[in-house]
């Protein structure tokens, strides 16, 4: 009994891996309560922070679609090294009110934003942000400088105020001319995201404290030091200093834009005028402030819901609670029909199985249908024969690793941690020697949902199963990009990863990435499975 690999898909390694999380819930009590207690004394001993220190409130936060970092749709990265998949992917756009005030910091008034993007490093970008803050007919219509990006705004909220980030270099600066301060932005977690501070110690600036309605231009380019406004300029094919993809010289140069959609941003980017020479003109987000400069000092820490925000009220909760319910009990069938599945697989390879094949990786596929069977014994027992032949796959490793989590669940205290340090010499080989997607995916997913699984306050391994399911994600999009049930499930699977971590702001991006490829699925006439649409319902989305 042979299995190809390639032909086979990641269906072979781990169409079946996302069980994992589940089976490995049943931790010990000691464990699970632990976990409890942790957070618990980490709620009491942890003293109440003034959000002066962090950046003030947050005002709001804009949820930018993942993967649209292309433009008008076609736009290519440069080919430099540097230009790394997602630097110029924007996923979210920070908002924070305007602080006066604070103590021990830097600026004792100061306007915090924070830009996060799939990727680093924050050296390759060219930020612009430019902000209507007053709702008035004054202001500008077009960017500062020599318009090398190739937009304009909506007549109808000009700008008042902007910043511009080259790398981690800016200004801050009016409309006007009359205000121009050197700004500087903190890169943080490898450069995927940047802080600004606006210094609003010029008294000029004090009228902040009281605004309320603002709109905000957010778009993102390629950095180029030798460019026009330090912004790359755009060519039908890409080199290490220029971008590629562009249509016509009208193109804009810009890879991302804060929009609610990623077909409103192709729309928006799309909309110059060759015959008219009229450049593509964008419209703003708005985000609301509280207009009252006391409201920066309060201890409370409240958040204002941005738009996107999921939860309802009235009728609407109780039509959300009555479809929970009804994709609760599917669930519960699709989750049955599932096991007879996996258990006539196990049956069919073990009948199939020739028992003196030479073929290690016979006996892993025979480990893999008996793992997803939940026979693990004989998955156990098939993997040890593989390795003592040898054969020390990244697939044999991963399944390795997700058994004795398995049985650590099922050991004493202090045993359990013991042996899930073990599983994870195997499940981190398992990553580190995954040399195809479908290796890449077994490796990632069985990690991924271990990490998922055990307490948090004991092992702090919820970072890395957001990254691992991440990178499942990219792997199964390698493999069938047209899979929207695996991805979105990894997509939420780093979404609990991520809120578990206190990553709510990661957390939001991931739940909103997933519900979206559900909401395409059910609107193109093949909705997911009713587990994935379950998990997002009772959470909002």
């Amino acid at each position: 009994m042979k299995r190809n690999p390639a032909a086979g898909g990641a269906s072979w390694y781990a169409v079946r891996m996302l069980m994992l999380a589940s089976a490995l819930c049943g931790a010990t009590s000691f464990m699970m309560y632990s976990d409890i207690i942790a957070r618990s004394l980490a709620s009491v001993l942890s003293p109440e922070i003034d959000p002066s220190y962090t950046g003030g409130e947050i005002a709001h936060t804009f949820y930018d679609p993942a993967g649209d970092d292309s433009g008008y749709g076609g736009l290519v990265y440069p080919t430099h090294r540097d230009f790394r998949p997602g630097s110029l992917d924007l996923l979210r756009y920070t908002v924070h009110e305007p602080v006066w005030g604070a103590r021990w910091q830097e600026e004792s008034e100061y306007w915090q934003f924070v830009l996060s993007f799939a990727s680093g490093p924050a050296a390759v970008r060219a930020v612009r942000v430019y902000i209507d803050v007053d709702g008035d007919a004054s202001g500008l219509t077009e960017p500062r400088g020599s318009g090398s990006e190739g937009l304009a705004f909506d007549p109808s909220h000009p700008w008042d105020y902007a910043f511009a980030l080259s790398g981690a270099e800016g200004v801050f600066f009016s409309a006007d001319g009359e205000i121009e301060i050197p700004i500087r932005a903190s890169a943080l977690d490898g450069g995927k995201t940047l802080r600004i501070r606006i210094p609003l110690r010029d008294r000029r600036l004090h009228f902040l404290y009281a605004a309320a309605m603002t709109r905000h231009y957010v778009y993102v380019a390629a950095w180029s030091p030798w460019s026009r406004d330090s912004i790359m300029s755009a060519g039908a094919g890409a080199a290490s200093d220029r971008i590629g993809g562009a249509a016509s010289f009208f193109t804009p140069a810009v890879f991302d834009i804060a929009s609610p959609t990623k077909a409103l941003q192709e729309e928006m980017l799309s909309s110059f005028d060759e015959e008219n020479f009229e450049t593509a003109r964008i419209l703003p987000i708005a985000v609301s402030l509280s207009g009252n400069s006391g409201s920066a000092q309060a201890g409370g820490r409240s958040r204002k819901k941005d738009e996107a925000s999921p939860g309802r009220s009235g009728s609407s909760a109780r039509y959300d609670s009555e479809t929970a319910e009804l994709l609760r009990l599917a669930s519960i069938e699709e989750e049955r029909l599932q096991r007879e599945k996996d258990r006539a697989e196990w049956i069919s390879v073990k009948e199939s199985f020739d028992a003196k094949s030479n073929d290690a990786e016979d006996l892993v596929a025979l480990a893999g249908a008996a793992f997803r069977a939940d026979f693990r014994a004989e998955a156990e027992a098939a993997l040890d024969e593989a390795f003592s032949r040898g054969h020390d796959s990244s697939p044999a490793k991963a399944y390795k690793g997700a058994l004795l989590a398995l049985k650590g669940a099922d050991a004493p205290p202090l045993a359990a941690v013991s042996i899930i340090a073990d599983a994870y010499v195997y499940l981190d080989a398992a990553v580190e020697t995954a040399e195809t997607p479908a290796e890449t995916l077994a490796a990632r997913l069985c990690r991924g949902n271990v990490s998922l699984a055990i307490p948090e306050m004991v092992f702090g391994k919820r970072s890395q199963g957001a990254s691992d399911f991440l990178a499942a994600a990219a792997a199964w999009r390698s493999i069938d990009s047209g899979n929207a049930e695996d991805i979105a499930r990894c997509y939420l699977r780093a979404a609990l990863c991520f809120s578990d971590s206190g990553k709510e702001e990661e957390a939001g991006t991931w739940f909103r990435e997933a519900s979206r490829l559900a909401h395409e699925s059910e609107a193109a006439g093949t909705p997911l499975s009713a587990a994935l649409r379950h998990e997002l319902a009772v959470r909002g989305f």
